[in-house]
């Protein structure tokens, strides 16, 4: 469809392509960019049934995604005409093809014959008569402002102090404060626009960065400098439309110091709105971050390293900035994100978040609802964490930080289509977000989509390759796919990144242990005691060693490092449970039971696993005697999501439950369905062999020791279940 023009009507409802919005009688409604790309693409083909692999094809050439993306854009259009796939008018669906356009133009192009010209013109006359009278006795359709989108670079240097080179993204970052307070302006995003900017340098270009905010459809581009005279500060800003190329207009800004340029940022930035057209639904000045500069430097780093996971690093920059501002409510509000959202601390979280709700009169809306979102992150609260991020992305649709918080909080939640949903509309604003690519990794090997979990993880990988956390995820959901080694490869790879990074140890010890090579496991998980951030971390490593100590049987390793645990985490009471089960100290397990439903630390920002304590409670069970509730606890436990960056998913659970009950065709049942799905879980297969022994099937179990044995080539030769596997007479195994 050439677009001669800028607006067409179909049936009773307007399309605004510059605008990206629909207009029916009920209102107008402005679609992202995704759902407006599928819209026309149908309207183009107008008529033609396209199948989906076209509009993959065409609209998503270089990003994984399913049928769920496509089918979350068809109903975004649908909302906005307000049509029923039932009965519908304008998009209907080919089951199992594709979708198709139906809605007739309300003038057809069609050419019009010689003989027909005069009759047509007296239909134009009467229906410029009928027209007018409608007009009085109808409005059209209600044109509501839009929201505007606004791109503004990195400014450039001109200084020549390389102290202030951070002001290259700190100008910005005010501007984008400022401009996002009304809801009126889209700001792409810094995060968003720097991955666009690693892809395609602008280095300074005017054509080039109106390229990319085309690409981004922006309706303006931003660009500009600074250099000093002294203490003296002078900032240029240049605005071009994105839309024609032209210059429409510059702002300076002269300050006596730097310090002084955030007071001044507010009327600034809405100069640069004005001369970009936008006009945003309200222009009052409100109170700045902060007055200081160096604190909104020293703000402006913490950030990055919170997303990063540097965690400690970050805190200690937020407190610096404190200390020089203390009324900065952001920073107390990132040193609570920290804590509660990239690291697992909630309850050190609280109180830096409420101090910074005590300073509100300094926040803007969305940052307010970040706020409430991490706050109700850090009191466990997690169905109100995502309410709240819901509304940010209403507010702030370019906003990726929320459609990565609550992705994550869905998939804790175990909504793991909604968490998918979510997180494809996120990469469908920014697709070079290696985040998104590795929450929706994380969703997919929950669901065991092992092959899309690999894909986007790879993605991940790509777009950062020199981040140690997307190699670290990649060897996780490899490791859980059951390919050992592309996961050791991984993890070695995340380790050469970043040699102080404690994760990868940590997920090197679990692949070691899963693979039988309890001896290297333990070195790793201390390398990782070694490296860790906080007695939470600490403790995770000394509970992961008192279980391969207890796997390998020697008790009292085991007891010492579950000691060490409960040491450093009180509430850290699973392994030591097991052991005084087995020692029969019964009061001690009485104690400790009652932790078990306060160990509810965040996963990064979302609520863990819920197998933990399913299965510890059907272990007290079994181990109690009450083989009833045992079972229906370790049934509970397979219903919850896995934990795949543990050492034990516990997915054998009720196998190894049904073993020791002596109920053995169902043992055998339920272990040849963990096989079915993780054919590298040796233990699982150790323990059919021994099933399938004792209910006389010799020569099955004897195939199931050796497909072990052949497993575990590498493990350690003490490990119990191997030297048992290695003794059975059986010429498979000669």
């Amino acid at each position: 469809m050439a677009r001669n023009q800028q607006v067409r009507q179909y049936r009773d409802a307007w399309i605004d392509f510059d605008k990206l919005s629909i207009r029916t009688p009920a209102g107008e409604q402005r679609l992202r960019l995704k759902p407006f790309q599928v819209l026309t693409l149908l309207v183009e083909n107008h008529g033609r049934v396209i199948p989906k692999e076209e509009f993959f094809t065409k609209l998503w050439p270089d990003v994984s995604v399913t049928d769920d993306t496509l089918t979350q854009c068809i109903a975004d259009i649908r909302r906005a005409f307000g049509d029923d796939a039932r009965d519908a008018k304008y998009v209907r669906t080919i089951a199992k093809v594709g979708y198709q356009f139906i809605a007739e133009p309300a003038v057809a192009d069609k050419p019009v014959g010689r003989r027909w010209i005069a009759s047509a013109a007296a239909a134009i006359l009467a229906a410029i008569s009928l027209f007018a009278y409608v007009l009085k006795s109808r409005p059209l359709p209600p044109q509501a402002p839009e929201p505007k989108t606004i791109a503004i670079m990195p400014f450039h240097n001109a200084s020549g102090s390389s102290n202030l080179d951070w002001l290259g993204e700190g100008i910005p970052d005010m501007l984008m404060t400022t401009l996002s307070r009304p809801g009126a302006v889209s700001v792409l995003g810094r995060d968003h626009l720097h991955r666009l900017l690693i892809r395609t340098p602008t280095k300074g270009r005017v054509e080039d960065a109106i390229a990319l905010a085309r690409q981004v459809k922006a309706d303006a581009v931003v660009m500009g400098s600074f250099f000093t005279a002294g203490t003296a500060i002078r900032i240029d800003a240049h605005i071009y439309s994105a839309v024609s190329g032209t210059l429409l207009g510059s702002e300076t800004l002269h300050s006596s110091s730097p310090e002084d340029v955030l007071k001044l940022t507010d009327p600034f930035a809405w100069r640069i709105a004005a001369l970009a057209k936008i006009r945003p639904s309200s222009q009052t000045e409100s109170t700045p971050a902060t007055h200081d500069l160096r604190a909104y430097r020293l703000y402006s780093l913490a950030v990055a390293y919170a997303n990063a996971f540097r965690n400690r690093e970050a805190i200690q920059l937020l407190q610096q900035a404190i200390q020089i501002d203390p009324e900065f409510a952001m920073a107390h509000a990132r040193i609570g994100y920290a804590y509660a959202v990239t690291w697992n601390l909630a309850e050190q979280a609280k109180p830096h978040l409420e101090r910074a709700y005590k300073l509100s009169h300094r926040l803007n809306p969305k940052d307010r609802l970040l706020i409430e979102a991490w706050y109700s992150i850090a009191n466990l609260d997690y169905p109100r964490a995502i309410d709240a991020l819901r509304k940010v992305i209403r507010l702030e649709p370019l906003e990726v930080e929320a459609y990565l918080r609550a992705g994550n909080l869905l998939r804790g939640e175990e909504r793991m289509e909604e968490a998918a949903a979510v997180l494809q509309q996120g990469l469908a604003v920014d697709p070079s977000s290696a985040e998104l690519h590795i929450a929706l990794s994380g969703v997919r090997a929950d669901q065991e989509r092992h092959d899309q979990a690999i894909e986007n993880a790879k993605r991940a990988a790509a777009l950062t390759p020199t981040d140690a956390n997307a190699f670290d995820h990649l060897g996780i959901v490899s490791q859980w796919a059951g390919r050992f080694d592309e996961a050791h490869q991984a993890y070695n790879k995340a380790a050469e990144l970043d040699p102080k990074s404690e994760r990868p140890p940590l997920h090197l010890g679990n692949l070691y242990f899963q693979s039988g090579r309890y001896k290297e496991a333990i070195q790793q998980f201390q390398k990782y005691i070694a490296l860790a951030p906080s007695n939470l971390e600490r403790g995770r490593a000394w509970g992961r060693i008192a279980w391969v100590h207890w796997k390998q049987r020697n008790y009292a390793q085991a007891e010492a490092a579950a000691k060490r645990e409960r040491e450093l985490v009180p509430n850290a009471v699973f392994h030591s449970i097991v052991l005084a089960l087995h020692k029969g100290d019964r009061k001690s397990v009485e104690k400790w039971a009652t932790e078990i439903d306060k160990y509810n630390n965040t996963s990064r920002g979302a609520r863990t696993s819920r197998r933990y304590g399913e299965f510890f409670k059907g272990y007290i069970a079994l181990e109690s005697g009450d083989a009833n509730r045992a079972l229906d606890h370790f049934k509970k436990a397979l219903q919850h999501r896995p934990a795949i960056w543990s050492t034990d998913s516990y997915e054998d659970c009720l196998a190894d439950a049904y073993l020791k009950l002596g109920r053995l065709p169902e043992a055998i049942a339920e272990y040849k369905r963990v096989l079915s799905r993780h054919p590298r879980s040796a233990l699982a297969r150790f323990h059919l062999a021994e099933a399938l022994k004792r209910n006389g099937e010799t020569s099955a179990a004897a195939t199931e020791y050796h497909q072990f044995a052949k497993t575990w080539k590498n493990a350690d030769p003490a490990i119990p279940e191997l030297r048992a596997a290695l003794a059975r007479p059986s010429p498979m195994l000669k």
